[in-house]
C-alpha cells in the first residue's frame, strides 16, 4: 500500500456510512484461500497501512475495534517483531488494558 492509497481509504471510511465501513472490515478481516493470513495484519505491518489500521482502532465503532482487535491478538508476536505492525500491537494492548481496568473498577470492592 502506498502513501496516497491509505490517505485515500482513510478519507473514504470518514465520509463512509456504517454499511459501508462494516463492508470494509469484513472484507479486510476475511481468510482467503491461499493466503496465510488475513490481510489486516499486512496492512497492519504496512509503512502507511499501519496508519489506517490505528486510525480504525481510534475512531471506529466498538463492535468494529472488538474484531480488529481479536485479529491483531492472534498475530501479536509477529506484529511486534515488525517495525510498524508494532504500533498496532502496542495500541491493541492498550486497548486492553484500559478494558481491564474499566471494568474491575466497576466492582464496589466487597461481595454482595
Amino acid at each position: 500500500m502506498d502513501q496516497f492509497a491509505s490517505k485515500v481509504i482513510e478519507k473514504a471510511l470518514k465520509s463512509c456510512g456504517p454499511d459501508i465501513f462494516q463492508s470494509y472490515i469484513s472484507k479486510v478481516v476475511e481468510k482467503e484461500p491461499g493466503r496465510p493470513r488475513v490481510a489486516l495484519i499486512d496492512i497492519s505491518s504496512d509503512v502507511y497501512g499501519n496508519y489506517l489500521i490505528q486510525y480504525i482502532l481510534q475512531n471506529g465503532p466498538q463492535s468494529i475495534r472488538d474484531q480488529i482487535s481479536y485479529h491483531v491478538r492472534k498475530h501479536m508476536v509477529s506484529l511486534r517483531g515488525s517495525r510498524y505492525g508494532q504500533r498496532v500491537a502496542f495500541q491493541v494492548e492498550r486497548m486492553r488494558v484500559s478494558q481491564q481496568k474499566s471494568s474491575s473498577s466497576n466492582w464496589p470492592g466487597r461481595w454482595e
